[in-house]
């Protein structure tokens, strides 16, 4: 990961770099695996949430 590791985080920051790897990982595992999106809303209650 590109974080540096006595930096301060922000959870954005920490969210990205976990995407970005676990996208590259899923793309190369080939034939039968896709990466979707980074973030799917859902709305529950007319609140929408991002997971």
């Amino acid at each position: 990961m590109n974080v540096k590791q006595n930096a301060a985080l922000y959870e954005k920051d920490l969210e990205n770099a976990l995407i970005t790897h676990l996208q590259d990982f899923l793309l190369e595992l080939g034939k039968g695996f896709c990466f979707v999106s980074r973030q799917q809303r859902i709305t529950l209650d007319g609140e929408h949430f991002f997971m």
